[in-house]
């Protein structure tokens, strides 16, 4: 199985990701962790990784599930709505090859959680992480409120079109106790796929 956890920066993925590594003993693989362009919606190289490390995982079988803390998903948001149009038309074309060679792969089925939170939330818990706020250039509530906007736009157009994938939502508005309650809730149902 592959878990892909996807949403806004400072939603509490790495925190869930741990949790599950830790709890279900499941590695993680963050992509770009040690790369200069983390999530940088002006770079397109991050797209063609992350299409990249699904081919890796579409052909080889590895010996675990394995976590994915984001993937191509993200490349399309960010690239939305920071209006890289190249970007945008690259992964849109590659999207549901990227979902189907997970899914159906040696290492499937694909889950794919998405995190939800308040943007506040968000911005809030990225300023105590970091003392300054950065999502990417984008240095205010409301322009993560557009990011989360485009997240849940596009999962609602991926879980309208009939895709063969598991998808969920999880909202972190809670206590880190009530976060972990409900990644035990979607983990159960996960791994009774």
């Amino acid at each position: 199985m592959i878990i892909v956890l996807e949403g806004i920066n400072g939603v509490g993925k790495t925190a869930i990701s741990e949790y599950i590594k830790d709890n279900y003993n499941i590695p993680v693989f963050r992509n770009f962790r040690n790369s200069s362009y983390i999530l940088n919606p002006r770079v397109a190289n991050k797209a063609i990784e992350e299409l990249a490390i699904a081919h890796f995982l579409s052909c080889i079988k590895i010996d675990s599930d394995l976590i994915l803390d984001r993937s191509i998903i993200s490349s399309y948001v960010y690239n939305t709505v920071f209006s890289h149009d190249n970007t945008i038309k690259f992964v849109h074309k590659n999207l549901l090859l990227w979902m189907d060679g997970l899914h159906f792969g040696p290492n499937g089925p694909l889950c794919i959680i998405h995190v939800d939170g308040a943007a506040d939330k968000c911005v809030k818990r990225i300023e105590e992480k970091t003392k300054i706020f950065q999502l990417d250039g984008v240095n205010d509530v409301e322009m993560a409120r557009i990011i989360q906007g485009e997240y849940n736009l596009i999962f609602a157009n991926l879980k309208d079109s009939g895709l063969a994938f598991n998808f969920f939502k999880l909202y972190n508005n809670d206590s880190i106790d009530q976060l972990y309650q409900k990644i035990d809730e979607v983990m159960k149902k996960a791994i009774n796929i």
